[in-house]
């Protein structure tokens, strides 16, 4: 009797990853695979130093008394080198010296997914994945989307609600990092590659192909992407409202003291009115320049000047100490700002 687990959190975000378009994910997965394969030629690119070793067979890449180098040696001095035991040579060991950190990384990373497929019920045993090759569960690409989900989104996979402010959310770059942990694994140790994760249409029920280059997982890779790339986006209409809100704000005595008690039953009174006008200032400033905060903060008043055209306009004019180019074409952004 099999057993139906449902998370209604994580479907729920699931349905808003499924209106991503195809050339999206068609993008996702090709800078998926770039990575993968980035991995893989670091491995190959020491296979020609392998080749060129003299009688006396010692690399890095060999242990002393390793079998591989009693073989690889054996092979040279009869003159036939099979390409398929440098390449495995390599692949076993190269993980312990070019990418010692990446490989303990993703090692780590598989654990704590085959854990987390535990604690949900996807499995009884962290084994129970491996033993099942080479017919992974073909749910496999869901069970990866919920373990990045259960650890980077906002939501609760479980209750479909936003979860506590004192529960950690790391970023996009630690759900991209789980997720190459899992085309790693699969592609490289379970021999799956690159390919697309597809049904095979001879034999139903059956998957070919990486799970984590699934749709399901490709989706939800962009929808997280795109979430943390508008939050961390501001427009003209955002900063309107900003205005208003601030303009709103009472403007209270210079003199006058907010106590802490006051502050703390209200904490909109953080701050009083000039100091969230020099906030505004920023931000519209790091708006119209295309500036960080930390680019934003190194303006000083020496770059600020106050000045009158030929027509009587009043205005200011600002020079940012430092170069600042275009993120889509290399041009220098005009350095001088004016405000009439």
């Amino acid at each position: 009797m099999s057993i139906v687990i449902t998370l209604p959190g994580a479907d729920k975000l699931l349905d808003t990853s499924r209106s991503i378009e195809q050339a999206a994910i068609d993008g996702d997965a090709e800078e998926e695979i770039e990575c993968y394969n980035s991995v893989i030629e670091a491995e190959r690119s020491m296979a020609p130093e392998l080749l060129s070793l003299g009688d006396d067979v010692s690399h890095p890449l060999l242990e002393p008394t390793s079998p591989d180098q009693t073989s690889l040696k054996k092979a040279k001095t009869e003159g036939k080198v099979d390409p398929e035991l440098v390449e495995r040579l390599v692949k076993e060991k190269s993980r312990n010296v070019v990418v010692t950190h990446t490989q303990e990384e993703y090692a780590r990373l598989w654990k704590q997914f085959t854990t987390f497929c535990v604690s949900i019920g996807f499995i009884e045993q962290p084994s129970d994945i491996e033993s099942s090759a080479p017919d992974f569960n073909p749910e496999l690409p869901k069970w990866i989307t919920y373990w990045i989900m259960d650890k980077c989104d906002d939501t609760d996979i479980r209750t479909g609600k936003l979860k506590d402010p004192s529960i950690p959310r790391p970023g996009i770059g630690t759900a991209q990092k789980m997720r190459s942990a899992m085309t790693h694994m699969f592609g490289r140790e379970y021999g799956r590659g690159t390919q697309y994760w597809t049904e095979n249409p001879l034999q139903p029920g059956k998957w070919f192909g990486n799970p984590s280059l699934s749709v399901t997982v490709m989706q939800y890779m962009v929808r997280a992407g795109e979430a943390a790339t508008s939050a961390r986006a501001i427009d003209e209409a955002t900063m309107k409202l900003l205005f208003d809100y601030l303009r709103a704000f009472p403007i209270m005595n210079a003199l006058e003291s907010v106590p802490r008690k006051r502050k703390a039953d209200e904490p909109e009174l953080w701050s009083g009115h000039r100091i969230r006008a020099m906030l505004h200032l920023l931000f519209v400033v790091s708006l119209l320049c295309l500036l960080r905060s930390d680019e934003g903060l190194r303006i000083m008043w020496s770059n600020v000047t106050f000045e009158t055209t030929s027509k009587g306009k009043r205005r200011i004019k600002l020079m940012l100490p430092f170069r600042k180019n275009r993120q889509d074409g290399g041009v220098q952004i005009q350095q001088r700002l004016w405000y009439e």
